[in-house]
C-alpha cells in the first residue's frame, strides 16, 4: 500500500489561452520538478556571489545621485512646466518613467535589506 499523500489536482480552465510550444505541460509540473535553490545555485559561476563592497557602494551612490538629480530637475521643471496643463502631460509622463526607472534601485536595495541580503 503506498503511503504517499496524494494533493489534489488545480484544475485550470485553459479555454481561449494560447499555449505555447510545450502545449501546457508547464502548467502541470509538480513540485517535486522545479529545480531546488541548490540546484540553481550550483550551476551560476562562483565569481557572481563574491561580494565587492567598494562596487557595491559605487552602485549604491549613482543610484542615490541619479534619484536625487531627477528629483530636482522635477522641482525645477514645476517653475516652468505646470502639470495641471494638458499639454504638458507627455513631459510628465517621461518624468515619471524615468525617475521611477532610476529610482528603481534604491527600491531594490531596501528590498534586499528586508530580507537581511545586504549582510551576506
Amino acid at each position: 500500500e503506498d503511503n504517499k499523500v496524494s494533493l489534489p489536482q488545480v484544475l485550470q480552465d485553459r479555454k481561449g489561452v494560447a499555449l505555447s510550444g510545450l502545449q501546457g505541460k508547464a502548467l502541470e509540473m509538480a513540485d517535486d520538478q522545479y529545480p531546488s535553490s541548490y540546484d540553481i545555485r550550483k550551476v551560476i559561476p562562483e565569481d557572481c556571489f563574491e561580494v565587492d563592497t567598494a562596487k557595491s557602494l559605487g552602485y549604491l551612490s549613482i543610484s542615490l545621485s541619479l534619484t536625487a538629480l531627477c528629483t530636482a530637475g522635477g522641482f525645477a521643471a514645476l517653475n516652468v512646466l505646470d502639470p495641471a496643463n494638458l499639454l504638458t502631460f507627455p513631459f510628465w509622463v517621461a518624468y515619471a518613467a524615468v525617475t521611477g526607472t532610476v529610482a528603481m534601485g534604491n527600491w531594490v536595495l531596501a528590498h534586499e535589506c528586508g530580507h537581511g541580503k545586504s549582510e551576506e
